[in-house]
């Protein structure tokens, strides 16, 4: 089952690629760069550069902390018990093999609240967490107050980088009293919630608050219509939208995403050799076993197992990559004729 997962992994990771990495080719092909203050286009492809800014005011309920910014994030770290494990394998004198399993635990600073009921041992329990991290984006957002952020652009502010909130600035009084009573202020950036910030305690909380200033100078290349810049749909039917902090050429943001894209397509090619070696050490598992009857071959067939899966997925990996590359039919054969002649003479060698 692991086998034909990993194939259908690797087919589909090199299409995806290619077709991103072909859709960010059209749009530099078609790309005008349009004046937001200014508009002298409509209905294309556009790279702008403005001011990114909202009319309108975001807030923090919770702690009653008010902005006038596109962006505001509320980061919140709780102190408690986090769970690893250890394993390792004697052999025992039947000839088989025990694992035996160790179960660590240590105290971290961690976002999210880790589920400590699925803990193997007692005694690890976590506090349910008052507060958790929230997120709170402005509906109406602007570029130098003259196009509008469409949906998807505007959701794609979340991921640009936000600075830190100083909360020395009078901030720390906009903060709910019921709240701002039972904090300490540990640094200008953090918000202790407990007693004591040198001795902490499970449950214990440092909150952060980040924003996105208003105006903020930001670069995008997307769809321009009628006034409104949202994501570009290729003929591919790939969406492209390109968000950056601060002032940059095209060539910046494409290469940018065609970077990121590059490295998602070799993390799955990693990902899908491991699964096609790990279908193959499975596969031969039974001779491996076997084999611990007789001492004297038992390393011998280990070790042999090893490097043949190792090589074999490699194999299947490279072939499976090349076949699903959008070359022509000539190309493909041409290559995997070099391939075959590659392992022909590391076989007779």
């Amino acid at each position: 089952m692991i086998f034909p997962i990993s194939i259908i992994l690797l087919v589909w990771n090199e299409r995806r690629s290619a077709r991103v990495n072909r859709a960010l080719g059209d749009v530099s092909r078609n790309l005008l760069t349009v004046d937001p203050k200014n508009p002298q286009y409509n209905a294309v492809t556009a790279h702008m550069i403005g001011d990114l800014s909202t009319d309108e005011i975001v807030e923090d309920a919770v702690f009653g902390i008010r902005l006038n910014s596109p962006s505001l994030k509320r980061v919140v770290q709780v102190y408690q018990w986090e769970e690893s494990k250890s394993s390792s394998s004697v052999n025992t004198a039947g000839g088989g093999k025990l694992t035996r399993t160790e179960y660590h635990y240590k105290m971290v600073w961690k976002d999210g609240l880790i589920n400590s009921s699925s803990f193997k041992e007692p005694g690890h329990e976590n506090n349910p967490s008052l507060f958790n991290s929230e997120h709170f984006l402005a509906n109406n957002l602007f570029i130098d107050k003259q196009v509008i952020l469409g949906p998807n652009a505007s959701q794609k502010i979340r991921d640009i980088e936000h600075d830190a909130l100083n909360m020395d600035h009078g901030i720390i009084d906009l903060v709910d009293f019921s709240i701002r009573n039972h904090t300490l202020l540990v640094d200008p950036y953090t918000l202790y919630i407990g007693r004591d910030p040198q001795d902490p305690e499970i449950g214990d909380m440092k909150v952060q608050f980040f924003k996105i200033n208003s105006p903020e100078k930001i670069s995008l290349i997307g769809y321009f219509q009628n006034g409104v810049i949202d994501q570009i749909t290729t003929q591919d039917n790939e969406n492209i939208l390109l968000v950056k902090r601060g002032i940059h050429p095209p060539r910046v943001l494409i290469e940018g995403e065609m970077n990121s894209n590059n490295q998602l397509m070799w993390i799955l090619r990693a990902a899908g050799w491991f699964l096609n070696w790990l279908s193959i050490i499975m596969a031969v598992q039974p001779f491996i076993v076997l084999s611990e009857f007789i001492p004297i071959f038992n390393t011998l067939i280990s070790l042999g197992a090893l490097f043949g899966s190792l090589i074999v997925s490699f194999i299947f990996t490279l072939i499976t990559i090349v076949v699903s590359q959008p070359l022509t039919f000539k190309s493909k054969v041409v290559i995997l004729t070099v391939i075959s002649l590659f392992i022909w003479i590391i076989s007779r060698n």
